[in-house]
This record gives C-alpha cells, structure tokens and sequence, in this order.
C-alpha cells in the first residue's frame, strides 16, 4: 500500500493496531516506495509529539517538572553558598590586608607623637 498522506497512515493506523503496527511494517519494510516512508516517518513524528504532549499535560509529566525545577533550585542554592562561602574567605583576606595597609600607613604618625612625647 503506497500512502499519499499522513492521514491516510492515520487510517490504516487506526485498522491494523496504532503506532505499534505502524513501526513493525516499516521495520518489516512492508513499503517501498520512497515516498510512503517518508510519510510514515513523519506521522511516526508527530505521533510521538502528541504523545510527548500528553504526557507533559497529564498529572505525571506536571509532576516531573516540578521535580526537575526542584532539583535546578537546589543545584542553584548549593552553588550560590559555595560561591558565599568562597566571598567570605576572600573578604577575610582583604580584611587582613587593609589593615596591615592602615598600620604601614599610620606608622609615621606613631613615629611622629613618639618623638615629641621625648
């Protein structure tokens, strides 16, 4: 049989037992002109499409994302108190640093009232 349309596929679909049947015959290569089997590849397409489209519609697939949003979230809140914990040390650091600049600056002031407390 030689499909002209993919609602044609849909029909005989529908006959010999779904996309299940759909993907055996073509396996099988029960057609051979090039033509139907582009056809049929594409329905077998859009039937995945519909079928991936319910999935993500029904309560499992809104249940899944969730999850997967979920799991993002956590990833993202680890990173970002990885990343805070890392902006800490280095704040210690600068701390050190500024106030080692503070005293090397404050020195000659110190040296300054030694002298005139003699």
């Amino acid at each position: 049989m030689a499909f002209r349309s993919t609602e044609e596929v849909d029909t005989w679909a529908a006959v010999k037992g779904g996309v299940d049947a759909v993907r055996v015959s073509l396996a099988r290569g029960d057609w051979a002109d090039a033509r139907s089997v582009r056809i049929v590849e594409e329905w077998l397409r859009r039937e995945g499409e519909r079928r991936a489209e319910a999935v993500r519609q029904s309560a499992i697939g809104l249940a899944r994302r969730a999850t997967e949003a979920t799991e993002l979230a956590a990833s993202a809140a680890a990173d970002s108190a990885k990343h805070a914990k890392e902006s800490a040390r280095w704040a210690k650091g600068a701390v050190i640093v500024a106030a080692s600049a503070l005293f090397v600056a404050a020195w000659p002031a110190f040296d300054l009232l030694r002298r005139f407390a003699n």
